[in-house]
């Protein structure tokens, strides 16, 4: 009764600071997407708990899942986690406001604005998004089975040898850069043009099928909302076609496991939401594996992944023990592997549980340090780098640091680095 409690004062006090920040929006600021994205993938399952109980998840796949999820010590610190967050979200917009009481409401409208008509390569990067589009097209059309891309597939099927080496060093990468080139057209159409529009609907559905990857879909319309905020200038303006949207991919979700038939080792509508949606499972098992180190291993040493993610571009022939991917140790930690053994899938793990598999519970707070820390440096950067950054934050909140992230990464780092050069268009 005490955790049910606290769990609905949780999710109260979340509520009320989501509504303080959209009756108080003046102008766009980077963490107004992140308290939206963490409400959703931390908070929800919270609420839904409160009601549902656990979700059924497949034990004998993901028992290590099931023990995170019972272990009552382990809810209470992610509870205090959340409240944290929670409290750390109310300062930060308390002091936002202090900052925006002499700022006009389209100050950061016209700003993004003129960024988007006066950005000198828009041609150049348009006409790159165009050329992986069609390389995408393509890449499809003289794939060994072009078939197999343009359909549903049962994830019961075992592939050839053929187009598991086609789909790895062919359509996984240049898929990943069509993820990239649709959120660029989207960003580039100032005027939102029902042709344009059309067109970047067939790509998705196209990238859908093909990719069939349900995570990277709620993260283009997750990029698409940011993109429209600041168009916008509205939550409330764009809120109802947003609302019908995310229903729209989650119901996708659920019919995705009957269309592929995993539904055969995946429970219900519930534990998909937890798997793809929500991140707090995937918290909760970081936090249980720290407090039970002798039935879990994730990682070898504290900062092992943080290497990874510091010294990527450096070859592994050069550096033969460069530690892997979070995501790597991650899942072999949840299956109960070996560090040293094959990980053959991946799920969407935030960089919440990696901050904690780092540095035990107090990664948890460190997170939630470095997560404010870094909206604000991208909040006072210019226009593109304020919404590249933000974005990229917003969708590791969901998502894992993959190859392609990284690169973004890279290039977001390039863009800080040379705005006294002008490359981007400053405030004004």
């Amino acid at each position: 009764m005490i955790m049910v409690v606290l769990e609905g004062f949780i999710v109260a006090y979340s509520f009320i600071n989501l509504i303080l920040m959209i009756k108080k929006y003046k102008r766009f600021h980077s963490i107004y997407p992140i308290i939206a994205v963490f409400d959703l993938v931390m908070v929800v399952p919270l609420f839904l708990e409160m009601y549902f109980g656990i979700p059924d998840i497949p034990r004998d796949v993901y028992m290590n899942f099931v023990r995170a999820m019972e272990d009552q010590t382990t809810l209470l610190i992610y509870c205090l986690f959340v409240l944290l967050a929670q409290l750390m979200f109310t300062y930060e917009l308390r002091r936002i406001k202090r900052l925006d009481r002499s700022v006009t409401r389209t100050n950061d409208i016209q700003e993004f604005l003129l960024f988007i008509q006066d950005f000198k390569y828009r041609k150049i990067v348009v006409g790159i998004c165009y050329i992986i589009v069609a390389a995408s097209v393509f890449s499809v059309i003289v794939a060994p089975n072009p078939m197999y891309y343009l359909t549903f597939r049962n994830v019961h099927i075992q592939v050839s040898d053929s187009i598991a080496r086609y789909s790895e060093h062919v359509i996984l990468p240049l898929f990943e850069l069509l993820v990239g080139a649709i959120i660029a057209l989207k960003l580039f159409d100032s005027k939102n043009k029902i042709g344009g529009v059309v067109f970047r609907i067939i790509l998705i559905v196209f990238f859908t099928v093909v990719n069939g990857k349900r995570t990277y879909l709620m993260i283009i319309i997750g990029v698409f909302f940011l993109i429209d905020l600041l168009k916008q200038g509205s939550l409330k303006k764009i809120a109802p076609k947003y609302v019908f949207l995310f229903g729209m991919v989650a119901v996708y979700f659920y019919g995705y496991m009957y269309i592929t038939d995993k539904i055969s080792y995946n429970s219900d509508w519930y534990y998909e939401m937890q798997e793809y949606i929500f991140r707090s499972m995937h918290v909760r098992f970081s936090i249980y594996a720290t407090l039970h180190p002798e039935k879990i291993h994730i990682l070898d040493y504290p900062g092992q992944s943080m290497l990874s993610n510091l010294f990527f571009f450096i070859p592994r022939a050069i550096w033969i023990s460069k530690p892997s991917p979070y995501i790597d140790y991650y899942m072999r930690g949840v299956l109960g592997s070996s560090s040293l053994s094959n990980v053959t899938y991946h799920m969407p793990a935030s960089y919440y549980p990696e901050f904690v598999s780092n540095f035990g519970i107090l990664g948890l707070a460190l997170s939630l340090i470095f997560t404010i820390w870094i909206m604000r440096y991208f909040d006072k950067r210019k226009t593109a780098c304020k919404l590249l950054g933000t974005a990229l934050i917003a969708l590791l909140n969901v998502y894992y640091y993959n190859d392609l992230l990284k690169m973004v990464a890279m290039f977001i780092l390039y863009l800080c680095i040379t705005e006294k050069y002008r490359f981007v268009i400053g405030r004004r």
